[in-house]
């Protein structure tokens, strides 16, 4: 007779074989979008511009026409400029991997996030080398630094990013946006704690209010991975959001 614990345990490992199934599938098709990018770029650089030939130009063009055509050519400083910004802004993302546009995306909603918060909000994992990989291009292209752990935008980050200058997010927007990119477990243990704030719970209360077993290992490895994000702490024995998610409840 097959015990209690032996099945806990083998739901466990099934757990988190199905959980490293996922990832195997997400990382293929992440994979298959760079290849993908790389063949587009590559031929897009091969093919280059058209060349405008004389005969692409009408011969009955009038000499007011050519007249409106140069002075509606003709930029302010400032627009020059702008446009010029913009042209290194189209630059700086032309060739990006998907994994990477997300990064820059992520960034211009959050002034600075560190290495772990980042790879989570951009479905991406901290430990990998394509996340490594990630923030090396990013950052040789001074689109993002790296300063004291944390990552945040450049001022040519913010403008391939179209923003003038990062702002923190309501504290309902960031609530939503790692409720969005957690699922299951995770995701039931941090509504559980928004819902009681600066309060907290018991390690044995949260795992109820989550639908959770507070010994098994599934548990553990969640909250292992909302601590990681820095965004639970444990105060005088209880488990509680932290003040990147807000305390008002």
């Amino acid at each position: 007779m097959i015990s209690g614990s032996s099945v806990e345990g083998e739901f466990d490992r099934l757990f988190h074989l199905m959980e490293e199934l996922k990832e195997v599938e997400r990382r293929s098709r992440e994979l298959l979008a760079e290849v993908i990018q790389e063949i587009q770029s590559l031929a897009g650089r091969l093919v280059g511009p058209r060349a405008i030939k004389p005969e692409d130009v009408g011969e009955g063009t009038s000499a007011d026409e050519s007249s409106v055509e140069e002075s509606s050519a003709e930029e302010s400083p400032a627009e020059e400029s702008l446009a010029e910004e913009d042209a290194v802004a189209s630059d700086d993302t032309r060739d990006l991997r998907d994994g990477e546009k997300r990064m820059i995306r992520v960034l211009s909603r959050h002034p600075k996030l560190t290495r772990t918060q980042l790879a989570t909000l951009s479905l991406l994992k901290a430990t990998s080398g394509t996340f490594s990989s990630y923030l090396s291009r990013l950052r040789s292209r001074e689109l993002i630094s790296i300063d004291g752990g944390y990552v945040s935008l450049t001022g040519r980050g913010c403008r391939s990013a179209g923003v003038r200058s990062v702002k923190p997010m309501p504290e309902g927007e960031v609530r939503r946006e790692w409720l969005a990119v957690l699922r299951g477990g995770a995701r039931r243990i941090l509504e559980a704690l928004i819902d009681v704030g600066s309060v907290g719970l018991t390690r044995d209360e949260l795992a109820r209010e989550a639908g959770l077993k507070a010994t098994s290992g599934t548990y553990s490895a969640y909250l292992a991975k909302l601590r990681n994000n820095g965004l639970i702490e444990v105060v005088d024995g209880k488990i509680r959001i932290t003040k990147i998610l807000g305390w008002g409840t």
